[in-house]
C-alpha cells in the first residue's frame, strides 16, 4: 500500500475505493452464502416432495392401473396455522414418507381456495376433487380405494408422524378387511 502514499490525494481516493471494493466483496460473499444456506435448508424441507403430484387425473390412473390407495391431502396456500403444522410436523417427515413408499401411497396435493392458477386445467381438477369429497374445510386428508372411493379421512393430530400414520394405518387394515 505504500505505493498509494505517492499519489498524494489521488492516493487516498485509491485508498478508499479499495476499501469499498472489498465492503462490496464481501457483502456478495455473504449473500452467496445465505443463498447456498437457503437451497439447503429448501432442499431438505422438500426431502421426499418427488412422491407428491398435484395431477388428480394422472393420480387416479395410476391408482386404477396399479390397485393402489390415494392419499388425498386437501390445502390451502393460505397462511392459516393448522395447515402449515401439518405439513410441517407430519407431511413433511421422513418417517411420514417412508410409511407412504412402503404401503404404496399415491400422494396428491389438491389446493384449496387458490386465487390464481398458471394452469387452469389442474385448478379445475382441484374444484372437481373438492365438489366430489364434498371437502369443506382443510387440512383434510381422504384416503381412497383404486376406484377413488373414500375409506376414511383424517385431519391434523398433535405428536408427529406417528400417531397419524397409526390412524392411516388402521384405515388401510379396515379396507383390506372388507
Amino acid at each position: 500500500m505504500a505505493w498509494i502514499k505517492s499519489f498524494g490525494p489521488a492516493g487516498h481516493l485509491a485508498k478508499q475505493a479499495r476499501k469499498y471494493y472489498n465492503k462490496v466483496e464481501l457483502t456478495i460473499m455473504k449473500n452467496r452464502f445465505v443463498v447456498l444456506l437457503v437451497l439447503l435448508a429448501a432442499a431438505i424441507a422438500h426431502a421426499g416432495q418427488e412422491q407428491w403430484t398435484t395431477r388428480v387425473d394422472q393420480a387416479m390412473a395410476e391408482a386404477k392401473a396399479d390397485k393402489k390407495i390415494l392419499f388425498l391431502n386437501f390445502t390451502s396456500t393460505g397462511a392459516d396455522t393448522t395447515v402449515s403444522k401439518f405439513n410441517k410436523e407430519i407431511l413433511g417427515q421422513e418417517k411420514f414418507y417412508a410409511y407412504a413408499k412402503d404401503n404404496g401411497l399415491i400422494l396428491v396435493d389438491i389446493i384449496m381456495g387458490a386465487k390464481k392458477s398458471n394452469d387452469s386445467a389442474m385448478a379445475k381438477q382441484h374444484q372437481d376433487a373438492i365438489k366430489k369429497y364434498n371437502v369443506q374445510k382443510c387440512p383434510l386428508v381422504i384416503i381412497a380405494d383404486s376406484e377413488g372411493k373414500p375409506i376414511g379421512e383424517l385431519g391434523y393430530t398433535a405428536g408427529g408422524p406417528d400417531p397419524f400414520i397409526a390412524k392411516v394405518a388402521e384405515l388401510l387394515k379396515k379396507n383390506t378387511a372388507k
